[in-house]
């Protein structure tokens, strides 16, 4: 999972949500370290304009491509404690949905090619009887 925060060095609000995130960080050193861009730069400005954000500070906590929330504004500890463990839950949930659905893609494709290969013995069983038969 990894967080995001796009804020400015102007913005107080920012300033005061970075202190927010630092507290977090101390407290939860396990969970990966919240990445900080410039929202007047122009990578900030694109992942503004990427999750329909119009506002600083903004937070964005994905999971590899899939997005699982954006928070404009500042939050305090508990809030932010609170919206962590429920994306880290959303995380896991649709870690494991992709997980199955890519171990029914093996499964529905192990059985095609069983169904491949057997209906390639009948074939040829009914050639080799066709042979015999002429």
């Amino acid at each position: 999972m990894k967080a995001t925060l796009i804020s400015t060095t102007w913005c107080g609000p920012c300033r005061e949500f970075k202190k927010v995130i630092k507290k977090y960080e101390e407290k939860h050193p396990d969970d990966p370290a919240f990445a900080i861009v410039d929202g007047d730069s122009k990578e900030g400005g694109a992942l503004l304009e990427k999750h329909d954000s119009d506002g600083i500070p903004t937070l964005v906590i994905t999971e590899g491509e899939k997005v699982l929330h954006v928070e404009v504004g500042g939050l305090r500890l508990a809030e932010l404690e609170r919206l962590m463990e429920r994306c880290r839950r959303k995380a896991e949930e649709w870690l494991a949905g992709k997980v199955a659905k890519k171990a029914g893609a093996k499964k529905a494709g192990a059985k095609k090619a069983a169904a491949k290969k057997s209906g390639a013995k009948r074939a040829g069983a009914r050639k080799a009887g066709a042979r015999k038969a002429g």
